[in-house]
């Protein structure tokens, strides 16, 4: 038994009974583009993740309003290596298994959005791929307060931590797992940074 609890555009997002993720189905049209089925996907303003981990597996999305959802969106091995590599030609890695080449890749999409990429043999199982879209309209700690995300009492102890109150700013760390929101959380505590100060990144990649 299916519950629907969002509707617009193309897509439609359902619970069903004896399933703990949401399932977003998609039922419009799609034209040929270098990131195929995907494309509806990165066109959705509601998503926050898009993950494709080979043909044996439907590709998987974060929805900003339902969470971790399933989809009706599959993409074969040999077709998911092609798109890999339309992508990872934007982050100019010449990806693939031949010599002189990588087969794997991280980078960002013309519009600012986040990717990483493998294909075999890094990824015995398939091709994968991770895409955390870039929002347009930044996230800030308001909306984290709306969302339930933090409680007033905490946004305001953050403030104080970032901030320092021009005397003494503090050390803490923000953890979670893949998908929590850590990127969002710093990018709205990043607000609260003096801008008379310099912000130093560490990148692992």
């Amino acid at each position: 038994m299916a519950e629907i609890i969002d509707q617009y555009g193309d897509v439609i997002v359902y619970s069903e009974e004896g399933h703990p993720t949401p399932f977003y189905e998609y039922n419009g049209q799609i034209a040929a583009n270098p990131y195929g089925v995907l494309q509806v996907l990165l066109d959705d303003d509601d998503l926050e993740e898009v993950m494709y981990n080979g043909g044996k597996q439907c590709v998987k999305i974060a929805h900003r309003k339902h969470g971790m959802c399933r989809t009706n969106i599959w993409v074969e091995d040999e077709e998911g290596i092609q798109i890999a590599k339309n992508i990872a030609s934007h982050t100019e890695v010449p990806l693939g298994d031949g010599p002189g080449m990588v087969p794997i890749f991280d980078g960002r999409l013309p519009d600012g959005s986040r990717v990483n990429g493998t294909i075999p043999p890094v990824s015995p199982d398939g091709p994968t791929l991770t895409i955390r879209k870039f929002r347009e309209d930044p996230i800030t700690i308001v909306d984290l307060i709306k969302w339930g995300t933090v409680s007033p009492r905490l946004a305001a102890m953050f403030w104080t931590w970032v901030d320092g109150l021009g005397a003494k700013p503090a050390n803490f760390v923000i953890a979670g797992g893949t998908g929590s929101g850590k990127t969002t959380t710093l990018n709205c505590l990043g607000m609260f940074v003096p801008w008379s100060d310099r912000v130093l990144s560490v990148e692992d990649t």
